[in-house]
């Protein structure tokens, strides 16, 4: 008996269920309620339309039963007219490929004509070429014209048709030579039109001439070699002491310079009055998932929709349907209009994609050789840019990069040279530092939200949450605030 009970129960539980009761059944009750519960499926959340269904599948949607539209094609589907192939929209499962008529490639004659008249020898290439698309090699015909020249006169001739034709005669021009005040010497002659014999006519102009000399640097200006002077000789600049440096063009002051610190700027001898407190400090990314299982039960009314034939293939991805009782949700992946930004990998769209918008193959005005590493190839372009060198060895060039602004949890650097990576990291107290000249140098940030600026030889190229990426030629500053 008890099993009974439990499983009368168990019945009571499921009418209550689907007709909302809370109260207690009878046996009689039971009955009447199970009779009065309706039956289908509640598809008033179905999202999917006639254009997102295959053509001929059918599903149902806020309680309406529909057949998709989106028409299947095949190679069937396309035409060629000439050499035009049309290709109808649709759904392709498969490549598809027409044929264009072919033809035979004609043969090319040649004809000469004299029209000793008009002085004229017309060539005529011809040939009565088919229609559709041509095969096999090229065919050509040629006629070989021959010039010939006595004194005034020229022929030209292809062995069977000539014509000949003389010019007038003229006398040879002396020129005469001229220096303005950039230094360009310019030799010109007026020649009247007509056939000059051969012959040597020459002009001549003397200039003021300065030897070889060494000039001994001061500082007062001096005269090296005066205007309008040709120089015989080399003419020097004696050598400056090796640790005088022009700083004629710096800007820092005491209060951009650590304390205790000295620097040289174009206000002479500058002692710092910078302090910054260091800072540096690591955060662990907290990643977590929550799972939430929610119950769904059928609603006592809805839809029957037992005849539905698509599947979730024959459905666009993201859109929904009832199909058979069940909530169906589409695997058509579609494709938004997307830039692609090239990387060091190919980059595909997967076979069966509805492209829904435009795909963009983005390019790069700085793609140059002179930007890239020398010996190294991206993307057919060669690169040719190299790093510094002295001596007889191949030694890389430094140069000093200097960390301004509030530098907040700043965490290292890493420089780039020729495609290598060479570390370099620095405290978040240290102002300056010593890289590898010409590379690409990143910064980076442990966390906060900052802007990265950029002066002297050095440009901001990206940056992104906590990364910023520069182009270091030279001696610069960056400033992280």
């Amino acid at each position: 008996m008890s099993t009974v009970n439990s499983k009368m129960t168990a019945l009571a539980d499921a009418i209550r269920a689907k007709t909302g009761r809370t109260d207690t059944l009878t046996l009689d009750e039971m009955t009447t309620s199970v009779e009065g519960i309706e039956i289908g499926m509640d598809t008033s959340d179905a999202t999917a339309s006639t254009t997102d269904i295959l053509n001929g599948k059918t599903a149902y949607v806020d309680g309406e039963k529909i057949t998709g539209t989106i028409p299947t094609k095949t190679a069937s589907n396309l035409s060629a007219s000439g050499a035009t192939v049309t290709v109808p929209a649709g759904y392709y499962a498969n490549q598809a490929t027409k044929s264009v008529a072919t033809a035979t490639r004609a043969d090319t004659t040649m004809t000469t004509t004299a029209d000793d008249t008009n002085d004229k020898l017309t060539i005529t290439a011809s040939n009565n070429q088919g229609t559709g698309y041509v095969t096999g090699a090229n065919k050509t015909a040629t006629t070989t014209v021959t010039l010939t020249a006595s004194g005034a006169t020229v022929t030209a001739s292809d062995g069977s048709k000539s014509i000949s034709k003389s010019v007038a005669t003229a006398t040879q021009a002396t020129p005469s030579v001229s220096v303005n005040n950039s230094g360009l010497i310019t030799a010109s002659a007026t020649q009247t039109e007509g056939y000059v014999s051969a012959g040597t006519k020459s002009g001549t102009k003397q200039l003021a001439t300065q030897a070889a000399k060494t000039v001994t640097p001061t500082t007062s200006e001096q005269t090296a070699v005066a205007s309008g002077v040709y120089t015989t000789g080399a003419v020097k600049v004696g050598a400056i002491p090796s640790n005088y440096k022009d700083v004629t063009g710096t800007t820092a002051t005491a209060d951009e310079i650590f304390v205790g610190e000295t620097a040289y700027t174009a206000d002479g001898k500058v002692t710092g009055t910078f302090t910054i407190a260091e800072e540096l400090t690591e955060q662990n990314d907290l990643i977590s998932q929550i799972s939430t299982l929610v119950a769904t039960k059928a609603s006592p009314s809805g839809t029957d929709t037992s005849d539905a034939t698509a599947t979730s293939g024959d459905i666009l991805s993201g859109k929904t349907a009832y199909v058979k009782g069940e909530k169906v949700t589409g695997t058509i992946p579609s494709k938004a209009a997307t830039a692609y930004t090239p990387t060091t990998s190919n980059q595909t769209i997967a076979s069966g994609t509805y492209l829904a918008g435009t795909q963009t193959i983005v390019g790069d005005a700085n793609l140059k050789a002179e930007n890239i590493a020398e010996g190294v190839s991206i993307f057919g372009v060669t690169g040719t840019h190299s790093g510094g060198s002295s001596g007889g060895g191949s030694a890389i060039e430094g140069c000093t990069v200097t960390m301004a602004g509030q530098k907040p949890s700043l965490i290292g650097g890493t420089s780039f040279n020729n495609g290598t990576m060479v570390p370099t990291d620095f405290a978040p107290t240290e102002t300056s530092l010593t890289i590898v000249k010409n590379t690409l140098f990143v910064v980076a940030v442990s966390s906060g939200r900052y802007s990265a600026s950029s002066s002297g030889n050095a440009s901001l190229i990206t940056s992104a949450a906590t990364t910023y990426i520069f182009d270091i030629t030279g001696d610069a500053t960056i400033t992280i605030s």
